[in-house]
Protein backbone atom coordinates (compact mmCIF):
# COMPACT_ATOMS: atom_id res chain seq x y z
CA UNK A 1 0.00 0.00 0.00
CA UNK A 2 1.33 3.65 -0.87
CA UNK A 3 1.76 6.72 1.46
CA UNK A 4 -1.16 8.46 -0.45
CA UNK A 5 -3.51 5.35 0.27
CA UNK A 6 -2.38 5.03 4.03
CA UNK A 7 -2.75 8.80 4.66
CA UNK A 8 -6.27 9.27 3.03
CA UNK A 9 -7.48 6.17 5.03
CA UNK A 10 -5.95 6.86 8.42
CA UNK A 11 -4.33 10.53 8.42
CA UNK A 12 -1.44 8.97 11.39
CA UNK A 13 0.24 11.92 10.89
CA UNK A 14 -1.75 14.19 11.97
CA UNK A 15 -2.97 12.22 15.25
CA UNK A 16 -0.03 10.44 16.03
CA UNK A 17 2.04 13.48 15.93
CA UNK A 18 -0.46 15.19 18.55
CA UNK A 19 -0.35 12.42 20.83
CA UNK A 20 3.70 12.46 20.64
CA UNK A 21 3.81 16.15 21.35
CA UNK A 22 1.03 15.72 24.46
CA UNK A 23 3.04 12.79 25.77
CA UNK A 24 6.28 15.15 25.78
CA UNK A 25 4.71 18.09 27.52
CA UNK A 26 3.11 15.70 30.25
CA UNK A 27 6.59 14.18 30.85
CA UNK A 28 7.93 17.36 30.83
CA UNK A 29 6.49 18.37 34.42
CA UNK A 30 7.69 15.45 35.94
CA UNK A 31 11.57 15.86 35.03
CA UNK A 32 13.72 16.53 38.17
CA UNK A 33 16.16 19.90 37.81
CA UNK A 34 20.34 20.25 38.39
CA UNK A 35 22.29 23.30 40.24
CA UNK A 36 22.58 26.52 38.42
CA UNK A 37 22.47 29.83 39.97
CA UNK A 38 21.64 28.13 43.40
CA UNK A 39 25.50 26.97 43.95
CA UNK A 40 26.97 24.44 46.25
CA UNK A 41 30.32 23.89 45.41
CA UNK A 42 33.16 22.04 47.02
CA UNK A 43 36.65 23.04 46.21
CA UNK A 44 40.46 23.72 47.24
CA UNK A 45 43.10 25.69 46.59
CA UNK A 46 46.52 26.64 47.56
CA UNK A 47 47.32 29.82 45.56
CA UNK A 48 46.79 33.32 46.29
CA UNK A 49 42.73 33.74 44.78
CA UNK A 50 39.99 31.22 43.38
CA UNK A 51 37.65 32.57 41.29
CA UNK A 52 34.24 30.83 42.30
CA UNK A 53 32.20 32.04 39.72
CA UNK A 54 31.12 34.38 36.99
CA UNK A 55 27.69 35.87 36.68
CA UNK A 56 25.89 38.89 34.93
CA UNK A 57 24.11 40.88 37.19
CA UNK A 58 21.09 43.08 36.40
CA UNK A 59 20.91 46.53 37.68
CA UNK A 60 19.37 45.69 41.71
CA UNK A 61 21.13 42.46 42.13
CA UNK A 62 22.09 40.43 44.82
CA UNK A 63 23.98 37.75 46.05
CA UNK A 64 23.06 34.91 49.13
CA UNK A 65 27.13 33.66 50.39
CA UNK A 66 26.77 30.91 52.84
CA UNK A 67 30.40 29.11 54.16
CA UNK A 68 29.45 25.78 55.52
CA UNK A 69 33.22 24.83 56.04
CA UNK A 70 36.15 26.69 55.92
CA UNK A 71 39.89 25.01 56.67
CA UNK A 72 42.85 26.27 55.97
CA UNK A 73 45.74 23.24 56.54
CA UNK A 74 43.27 21.39 58.09
CA UNK A 75 42.51 23.79 60.55
CA UNK A 76 39.03 25.38 61.00
CA UNK A 77 38.97 29.10 60.70
CA UNK A 78 36.84 30.75 63.32
CA UNK A 79 34.92 34.03 63.38
CA UNK A 80 36.90 36.53 64.98
CA UNK A 81 35.89 39.34 63.09
CA UNK A 82 32.59 41.53 62.90
CA UNK A 83 30.53 42.39 59.82
CA UNK A 84 29.07 45.61 59.91
CA UNK A 85 26.80 47.04 57.51
CA UNK A 86 26.00 46.01 53.81
CA UNK A 87 29.50 45.55 51.81
CA UNK A 88 31.76 47.10 54.73
CA UNK A 89 34.29 44.94 56.80
CA UNK A 90 35.11 45.95 60.53
CA UNK A 91 38.43 44.04 60.74
CA UNK A 92 40.46 43.87 64.46
CA UNK A 93 43.80 42.80 62.95
CA UNK A 94 46.22 45.03 64.82
CA UNK A 95 48.98 45.45 62.73
CA UNK A 96 47.86 43.99 59.70
CA UNK A 97 49.21 45.73 56.27
CA UNK A 98 46.73 48.29 54.00
CA UNK A 99 45.87 47.22 50.60
CA UNK A 100 47.69 49.82 48.54
CA UNK A 101 45.24 49.97 45.63
CA UNK A 102 43.80 52.80 43.18
CA UNK A 103 41.73 53.89 46.36
CA UNK A 104 43.94 52.41 48.98
CA UNK A 105 43.38 52.14 52.73
CA UNK A 106 41.56 48.85 52.52
CA UNK A 107 42.94 46.33 54.93
CA UNK A 108 43.75 42.97 54.20
CA UNK A 109 44.52 40.79 57.06
CA UNK A 110 47.43 38.48 57.48
CA UNK A 111 46.88 34.98 57.49
CA UNK A 112 43.09 35.66 57.00
CA UNK A 113 40.74 34.36 53.76
CA UNK A 114 38.58 37.40 52.13
CA UNK A 115 35.32 37.84 49.64
CA UNK A 116 35.53 39.76 47.13
CA UNK A 117 32.80 40.15 44.38
CA UNK A 118 34.32 42.64 41.81
CA UNK A 119 33.24 43.91 37.90
CA UNK A 120 35.19 41.57 35.60
CA UNK A 121 35.93 44.68 33.18
CA UNK A 122 38.17 42.59 30.57
CA UNK A 123 34.88 40.47 29.80
CA UNK A 124 34.28 42.96 27.99
CA UNK A 125 36.56 42.02 25.24
CA UNK A 126 35.98 40.13 22.37
CA UNK A 127 38.25 37.34 23.28
CA UNK A 128 37.28 37.29 27.26
CA UNK A 129 39.81 37.71 30.32
CA UNK A 130 43.11 36.86 29.98
CA UNK A 131 44.75 34.59 32.52
CA UNK A 132 47.67 36.95 32.74
CA UNK A 133 44.76 40.39 33.17
CA UNK A 134 42.26 39.29 35.60
CA UNK A 135 40.84 41.29 38.12
CA UNK A 136 42.30 38.96 41.17
CA UNK A 137 46.11 39.62 39.28
CA UNK A 138 45.42 43.15 40.02
CA UNK A 139 43.91 42.69 43.51
CA UNK A 140 47.04 40.98 44.62
CA UNK A 141 49.71 43.30 42.82
CA UNK A 142 47.77 46.53 44.53
CA UNK A 143 46.61 48.11 40.88
CA UNK A 144 42.59 47.04 40.66
CA UNK A 145 40.18 50.11 41.40
CA UNK A 146 38.57 49.00 44.26
CA UNK A 147 35.48 51.07 43.02
CA UNK A 148 35.23 48.24 41.14
CA UNK A 149 34.18 45.59 43.53
CA UNK A 150 31.05 46.73 45.39
CA UNK A 151 31.49 43.91 47.59
CA UNK A 152 35.53 43.74 49.01
CA UNK A 153 38.08 42.79 51.46
CA UNK A 154 35.08 40.38 54.01
CA UNK A 155 36.57 38.18 56.21
CA UNK A 156 35.50 34.68 55.45
CA UNK A 157 35.12 31.74 58.50
CA UNK A 158 33.22 28.68 59.05
CA UNK A 159 29.64 29.41 59.37
CA UNK A 160 29.59 32.71 57.68
CA UNK A 161 26.57 34.20 56.05
CA UNK A 162 25.83 37.32 54.31
CA UNK A 163 23.46 38.94 51.93
CA UNK A 164 25.16 41.55 49.20
CA UNK A 165 23.17 43.93 47.13
CA UNK A 166 25.05 44.83 43.78
CA UNK A 167 23.48 47.41 42.53
CA UNK A 168 25.24 48.41 38.78
CA UNK A 169 24.58 45.86 35.99
CA UNK A 170 27.62 44.27 34.41
CA UNK A 171 29.63 40.85 34.21
CA UNK A 172 31.22 39.92 38.13
CA UNK A 173 33.32 37.53 39.41
CA UNK A 174 32.58 36.04 42.56
CA UNK A 175 36.09 35.89 44.05
CA UNK A 176 37.72 33.81 47.08
CA UNK A 177 41.46 36.08 48.18
CA UNK A 178 43.98 35.23 50.27
CA UNK A 179 47.46 37.02 48.90
CA UNK A 180 49.19 36.90 51.53
CA UNK A 181 48.60 33.39 53.04
CA UNK A 182 50.20 30.57 51.71
CA UNK A 183 48.24 27.79 53.55
CA UNK A 184 45.65 25.01 51.56
CA UNK A 185 41.98 26.41 51.72
CA UNK A 186 39.41 23.95 51.35
CA UNK A 187 35.74 25.25 51.49
CA UNK A 188 32.21 23.68 50.90
CA UNK A 189 30.50 27.26 50.15
CA UNK A 190 26.49 27.44 48.85
CA UNK A 191 25.39 30.96 47.45
CA UNK A 192 22.66 32.05 45.27
CA UNK A 193 23.45 34.89 42.60
CA UNK A 194 19.88 36.30 41.66
CA UNK A 195 18.49 39.82 39.58
CA UNK A 196 15.25 41.21 40.52
CA UNK A 197 13.15 39.98 37.25
CA UNK A 198 14.61 36.42 38.17
CA UNK A 199 17.22 33.65 38.43
CA UNK A 200 18.79 33.45 34.98
CA UNK A 201 21.99 35.81 34.15
CA UNK A 202 21.00 39.35 31.90
CA UNK A 203 22.34 37.97 29.09
CA UNK A 204 19.51 35.28 29.57
CA UNK A 205 16.80 37.13 30.96
CA UNK A 206 14.56 37.80 27.99
CA UNK A 207 14.62 33.89 26.99
CA UNK A 208 11.60 32.78 28.79
CA UNK A 209 9.75 35.33 27.38
CA UNK A 210 11.20 35.14 23.82
CA UNK A 211 10.53 31.58 23.79
CA UNK A 212 6.78 32.10 24.95
CA UNK A 213 6.43 33.83 21.68
CA UNK A 214 8.42 32.00 19.68
CA UNK A 215 6.06 28.68 20.91
CA UNK A 216 2.94 30.44 20.20
CA UNK A 217 4.04 31.55 16.92
CA UNK A 218 5.30 27.85 15.70
CA UNK A 219 2.17 26.24 17.47
CA UNK A 220 0.16 28.13 15.29
CA UNK A 221 1.84 27.22 12.20
CA UNK A 222 1.81 23.86 13.07
CA UNK A 223 -2.02 23.69 13.53
CA UNK A 224 -2.22 25.86 10.53
CA UNK A 225 -0.25 23.47 8.37
CA UNK A 226 -1.40 20.22 9.56
CA UNK A 227 -5.38 21.66 9.07
CA UNK A 228 -4.71 22.55 5.54
CA UNK A 229 -2.63 19.30 4.53
CA UNK A 230 -5.48 17.46 6.57
CA UNK A 231 -8.29 19.20 3.87
CA UNK A 232 -5.75 18.21 1.19
CA UNK A 233 -4.84 14.71 2.24
CA UNK A 234 -5.75 12.84 -1.11
CA UNK A 235 -3.07 15.04 -2.28
CA UNK A 236 -0.23 14.54 0.53
CA UNK A 237 2.75 12.41 -1.07
CA UNK A 238 6.07 11.02 1.20
CA UNK A 239 7.21 14.80 0.84
CA UNK A 240 4.68 16.15 3.39
CA UNK A 241 6.10 13.09 5.47
CA UNK A 242 9.04 14.93 5.66
CA UNK A 243 8.61 17.96 6.22
CA UNK A 244 5.85 17.16 8.74
CA UNK A 245 8.64 15.52 10.78
CA UNK A 246 11.00 18.33 10.41
CA UNK A 247 7.73 20.43 12.10
CA UNK A 248 7.38 17.78 15.08
CA UNK A 249 11.08 18.04 15.73
CA UNK A 250 11.25 21.49 15.84
CA UNK A 251 7.84 22.11 17.60
CA UNK A 252 9.07 19.84 20.71
CA UNK A 253 12.49 21.36 20.43
CA UNK A 254 10.89 24.74 21.08
CA UNK A 255 8.56 23.16 23.82
CA UNK A 256 11.21 21.95 25.33
CA UNK A 257 13.63 24.98 25.65
CA UNK A 258 10.47 27.23 26.84
CA UNK A 259 10.45 24.78 29.75
CA UNK A 260 13.87 25.22 30.49
CA UNK A 261 14.77 28.80 30.36
CA UNK A 262 11.04 29.31 32.30
CA UNK A 263 12.04 26.59 35.51
CA UNK A 264 15.59 27.98 35.28
CA UNK A 265 14.40 31.84 35.61
CA UNK A 266 11.99 30.78 38.13
CA UNK A 267 13.49 28.10 40.39
CA UNK A 268 17.38 29.39 39.99
CA UNK A 269 18.26 25.78 38.92
CA UNK A 270 19.18 23.95 35.09
CA UNK A 271 16.63 20.74 34.53
CA UNK A 272 19.42 18.80 33.75
CA UNK A 273 17.27 16.34 32.26
CA UNK A 274 15.62 19.18 30.08
CA UNK A 275 19.20 20.28 28.93
CA UNK A 276 19.54 16.62 27.90
CA UNK A 277 16.76 16.62 25.88
CA UNK A 278 16.92 20.16 24.18
CA UNK A 279 20.99 19.13 22.60
CA UNK A 280 19.58 15.98 21.17
CA UNK A 281 16.28 17.19 19.65
CA UNK A 282 18.27 20.22 18.38
CA UNK A 283 20.62 17.96 17.34
CA UNK A 284 17.72 15.79 15.12
CA UNK A 285 15.91 19.02 14.21
CA UNK A 286 18.82 20.54 12.71
CA UNK A 287 19.77 17.52 11.06
CA UNK A 288 16.68 16.63 9.57
CA UNK A 289 16.05 20.12 8.28
CA UNK A 290 19.58 19.50 6.08
CA UNK A 291 18.12 16.71 4.58
CA UNK A 292 15.15 17.98 4.02
CA UNK A 293 16.57 20.79 2.05
CA UNK A 294 19.01 18.08 -0.12
CA UNK A 295 15.76 15.81 -0.75
CA UNK A 296 13.81 19.15 -1.73
CA UNK A 297 16.91 19.98 -3.67
CA UNK A 298 17.04 16.37 -5.66
CA UNK A 299 13.60 16.87 -6.68
CA UNK A 300 11.89 14.12 -5.48
CA UNK A 301 7.89 13.69 -6.34
CA UNK A 302 8.31 16.75 -8.60
CA UNK A 303 10.91 15.75 -11.38
CA UNK A 304 11.58 11.95 -10.23
CA UNK A 305 9.05 9.83 -8.78
CA UNK A 306 11.38 7.99 -6.22
CA UNK A 307 15.58 8.24 -5.25
CA UNK A 308 18.05 6.08 -5.87
CA UNK A 309 19.70 3.15 -3.73
CA UNK A 310 22.81 5.14 -4.00
CA UNK A 311 20.98 8.53 -3.07
CA UNK A 312 19.18 6.95 -0.54
CA UNK A 313 22.86 5.25 0.81
CA UNK A 314 24.51 8.51 0.89
CA UNK A 315 21.75 10.81 2.54
CA UNK A 316 21.78 8.08 5.27
CA UNK A 317 25.43 8.28 5.77
CA UNK A 318 25.39 12.14 5.79
CA UNK A 319 22.52 12.45 8.38
CA UNK A 320 24.50 10.08 10.37
CA UNK A 321 27.42 11.78 10.20
CA UNK A 322 25.96 15.18 11.09
CA UNK A 323 23.87 14.43 13.57
CA UNK A 324 26.80 12.43 15.26
CA UNK A 325 29.33 15.62 15.02
CA UNK A 326 26.46 17.85 16.25
CA UNK A 327 25.25 16.06 19.28
CA UNK A 328 29.40 15.66 20.21
CA UNK A 329 29.88 19.36 20.25
CA UNK A 330 26.39 19.89 21.50
CA UNK A 331 27.60 18.22 24.92
CA UNK A 332 30.72 19.47 24.63
CA UNK A 333 30.89 22.99 24.02
CA UNK A 334 28.18 25.28 22.53
CA UNK A 335 30.34 27.38 21.05
CA UNK A 336 32.22 24.93 19.42
CA UNK A 337 28.78 23.27 18.25
CA UNK A 338 27.93 26.31 16.39
CA UNK A 339 31.38 26.49 14.80
CA UNK A 340 30.89 22.46 13.89
CA UNK A 341 27.43 23.63 12.28
CA UNK A 342 28.90 26.51 9.81
CA UNK A 343 31.69 24.18 8.81
CA UNK A 344 29.23 21.32 7.88
CA UNK A 345 26.96 23.22 5.97
CA UNK A 346 29.66 25.20 4.12
CA UNK A 347 31.08 22.07 2.81
CA UNK A 348 27.51 20.46 2.21
CA UNK A 349 25.50 23.49 1.13
CA UNK A 350 27.17 22.87 -2.33
CA UNK A 351 25.56 19.59 -3.14
CA UNK A 352 22.29 21.25 -2.54
CA UNK A 353 22.90 23.95 -5.03
CA UNK A 354 24.40 21.53 -7.64
CA UNK A 355 21.11 19.47 -7.32
CA UNK A 356 19.01 22.41 -7.77
CA UNK A 357 21.25 23.24 -10.70
CA UNK A 358 20.73 19.53 -12.65
CA UNK A 359 16.46 19.94 -11.85
CA UNK A 360 16.60 23.55 -13.12
CA UNK A 361 18.44 22.47 -16.41
CA UNK A 362 16.06 19.38 -16.77
CA UNK A 363 12.85 21.82 -16.46
CA UNK A 364 14.54 23.98 -19.43
CA UNK A 365 15.10 21.58 -21.63
CA UNK A 366 11.67 19.74 -21.39
CA UNK A 367 9.85 23.88 -21.77
CA UNK A 368 11.71 23.96 -24.72
CA UNK A 369 10.62 21.24 -26.35
CA UNK A 370 6.54 21.55 -24.54
CA UNK A 371 7.04 24.74 -26.35
CA UNK A 372 7.71 23.23 -29.56
CA UNK A 373 4.88 21.25 -29.62
CA UNK A 374 2.50 23.74 -28.13
CA UNK A 375 1.94 21.69 -24.91
CA UNK A 376 0.73 25.39 -23.22
CA UNK A 377 -0.27 23.42 -20.08
CA UNK A 378 2.45 20.84 -20.05
CA UNK A 379 4.74 24.82 -20.24
CA UNK A 380 2.60 26.20 -17.69
CA UNK A 381 2.88 23.69 -15.47
CA UNK A 382 7.05 23.80 -16.48
CA UNK A 383 6.82 27.16 -15.31
CA UNK A 384 5.73 26.43 -12.04
CA UNK A 385 8.07 23.83 -11.11
CA UNK A 386 10.83 26.21 -11.98
CA UNK A 387 9.87 29.33 -10.19
CA UNK A 388 9.75 26.85 -6.99
CA UNK A 389 13.27 25.47 -7.94
CA UNK A 390 14.37 28.79 -8.14
CA UNK A 391 12.96 30.23 -4.99
CA UNK A 392 14.27 27.48 -2.96
CA UNK A 393 18.14 28.42 -4.48
CA UNK A 394 17.22 32.00 -3.42
CA UNK A 395 16.22 31.14 0.14
CA UNK A 396 18.92 28.40 0.93
CA UNK A 397 21.18 31.24 -0.12
CA UNK A 398 19.58 33.84 2.36
CA UNK A 399 18.79 30.98 4.94
CA UNK A 400 22.45 29.67 5.07
CA UNK A 401 24.04 33.40 4.67
CA UNK A 402 21.39 34.29 7.89
CA UNK A 403 22.48 31.25 9.96
CA UNK A 404 26.05 31.74 9.14
CA UNK A 405 25.76 35.46 10.38
CA UNK A 406 23.75 34.82 13.81
CA UNK A 407 26.03 31.79 14.94
CA UNK A 408 29.02 33.92 14.41
CA UNK A 409 27.38 36.79 16.41
CA UNK A 410 27.03 33.69 19.07
CA UNK A 411 31.10 34.01 19.40
CA UNK A 412 31.50 37.79 19.64
CA UNK A 413 28.67 38.90 21.35
CA UNK A 414 28.40 41.46 23.95
CA UNK A 415 27.76 38.89 27.15
CA UNK A 416 24.61 41.51 27.98
CA UNK A 417 23.20 40.53 24.19
CA UNK A 418 23.19 36.59 24.38
CA UNK A 419 19.11 36.63 23.87
CA UNK A 420 19.50 38.49 20.56
CA UNK A 421 21.11 35.74 19.17
CA UNK A 422 18.59 33.70 19.91
CA UNK A 423 15.98 36.37 19.00
CA UNK A 424 17.34 35.97 15.51
CA UNK A 425 17.77 32.46 14.87
CA UNK A 426 14.52 31.07 15.77
CA UNK A 427 12.29 33.74 13.56
CA UNK A 428 15.22 33.29 10.87
CA UNK A 429 14.23 29.00 11.18
CA UNK A 430 10.49 29.97 11.47
CA UNK A 431 10.64 32.00 7.83
CA UNK A 432 12.36 29.11 6.04
CA UNK A 433 10.14 26.10 7.55
CA UNK A 434 7.06 28.43 6.19
CA UNK A 435 8.23 29.00 2.81
CA UNK A 436 8.95 25.27 2.47
CA UNK A 437 5.77 24.57 3.49
CA UNK A 438 4.07 26.93 1.68
CA UNK A 439 5.85 25.58 -1.60
CA UNK A 440 5.27 22.78 -1.40
CA UNK A 441 2.31 22.72 -0.29
CA UNK A 442 0.02 19.55 -1.57
CA UNK A 443 -2.26 20.84 -4.75
CA UNK A 444 -4.40 18.45 -7.14
CA UNK A 445 -5.01 21.52 -9.66
CA UNK A 446 -3.44 20.84 -12.82
CA UNK A 447 -0.66 22.94 -11.99
CA UNK A 448 0.37 21.43 -9.22
CA UNK A 449 4.18 20.70 -8.84
CA UNK A 450 3.84 16.82 -8.33
CA UNK A 451 2.18 16.39 -11.88
CA UNK A 452 4.49 14.56 -13.99
CA UNK A 453 7.17 13.89 -11.77
CA UNK A 454 9.06 11.73 -14.18
CA UNK A 455 11.23 14.07 -15.82
CA UNK A 456 14.49 12.37 -15.69
CA UNK A 457 13.21 9.38 -16.96
CA UNK A 458 13.91 11.12 -20.27
CA UNK A 459 17.74 10.90 -21.55
CA UNK A 460 18.55 13.44 -23.64
CA UNK A 461 22.10 12.00 -24.32
CA UNK A 462 20.23 8.94 -25.61
CA UNK A 463 18.63 10.62 -27.91
CA UNK A 464 21.26 12.15 -28.95
CA UNK A 465 23.25 9.01 -29.18
CA UNK A 466 20.75 7.23 -31.56
CA UNK A 467 20.79 10.53 -33.79
CA UNK A 468 24.76 10.05 -34.08
CA UNK A 469 24.03 6.15 -34.78
CA UNK A 470 21.56 7.23 -37.83
CA UNK A 471 23.48 9.77 -39.37
CA UNK A 472 26.92 8.15 -39.25
CA UNK A 473 26.95 6.06 -42.01
CA UNK A 474 25.43 9.12 -44.49
CA UNK A 475 27.92 10.67 -46.28
CA UNK A 476 28.06 14.07 -45.37
CA UNK A 477 27.59 15.38 -49.60
CA UNK A 478 24.77 13.26 -49.62
CA UNK A 479 23.04 14.21 -46.62
CA UNK A 480 23.92 18.33 -47.48
CA UNK A 481 21.46 17.09 -50.41
CA UNK A 482 18.68 15.39 -49.13
CA UNK A 483 18.21 18.11 -45.91
CA UNK A 484 17.32 21.59 -46.27
CA UNK A 485 20.75 24.05 -45.71
CA UNK A 486 19.87 27.20 -44.86
CA UNK A 487 21.11 29.79 -42.26
CA UNK A 488 19.87 30.46 -38.92
CA UNK A 489 19.56 33.02 -36.15
CA UNK A 490 21.74 31.63 -33.18
CA UNK A 491 19.51 33.56 -31.01
CA UNK A 492 16.49 31.61 -31.34
CA UNK A 493 18.45 28.78 -31.24
CA UNK A 494 17.42 27.04 -28.03
CA UNK A 495 20.48 24.08 -27.20
CA UNK A 496 19.18 21.30 -25.15
CA UNK A 497 21.87 18.89 -25.15
CA UNK A 498 25.60 19.55 -26.19
CA UNK A 499 27.66 17.35 -27.56
CA UNK A 500 29.90 15.16 -25.40
CA UNK A 501 33.03 13.03 -26.40
CA UNK A 502 31.79 10.49 -24.49
CA UNK A 503 27.94 10.16 -25.47
CA UNK A 504 27.66 11.71 -28.39
CA UNK A 505 28.85 14.01 -30.82
CA UNK A 506 25.84 15.65 -31.81
CA UNK A 507 24.11 18.32 -30.02
CA UNK A 508 20.03 18.77 -29.42
CA UNK A 509 18.49 22.03 -30.16
CA UNK A 510 15.12 23.77 -31.13
CA UNK A 511 14.64 26.55 -33.47
CA UNK A 512 12.23 28.54 -32.76
CA UNK A 513 9.72 29.53 -35.23
CA UNK A 514 9.00 33.19 -35.51
CA UNK A 515 5.03 33.68 -34.89
CA UNK A 516 2.17 35.29 -36.72
CA UNK A 517 2.40 37.96 -34.32
CA UNK A 518 6.47 38.64 -34.73
CA UNK A 519 5.61 38.81 -38.60
CA UNK A 520 3.08 41.98 -38.28
CA UNK A 521 5.16 43.95 -36.17
CA UNK A 522 7.88 43.63 -38.29
CA UNK A 523 5.50 44.55 -41.23
CA UNK A 524 4.23 47.64 -38.99
CA UNK A 525 7.89 49.04 -38.30
CA UNK A 526 8.70 48.62 -42.03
Amino acid sequence: MNWKNKICRNSRICSNSIKFIIVTIILLLFLGGGECMIYNKQFSFSGSYYMVEQYGFDNNGFADINIKKLELDGTIVQANSTIGGNNKTSVDNGSSPAYTGSTGGVIIPINNITLWICQDRDYQSVIGSTPTNTIETKLCDGTATLSNCPVNNIPLYQGFKGTFDIADSDMYRVIILKCTDSRSASMDMSFTLTNRNGQLEKGYLQLPLLYRYIMIIFCCLFFSVTTFWYYHKSSLNVLHIILYIVLVLKLILIIVQYSFWTDANNLGTYNMALWYIQNIFYSFSETAFFLTLFILSRGLRVTRQTLSRSELKTIFVVGFFLCGVLLFFRFYNDIYYFLSLMILYFFMMPKIFTNITKNLRILYSHSILSRYINNLEQVNNLSEKKRVFTNLRTSVVLYLGAILFVNSLRIVMVWSLYWLAFTLSEPIFILMITFLCYSFKPNNTSQSIFRNPNLDAVDFSEIAQNIQNLLNPVDPVLLSTIMEIRSFDPTTCHIIKYPSHQHSKYSLAVLEQPSLNDGEENDKKD
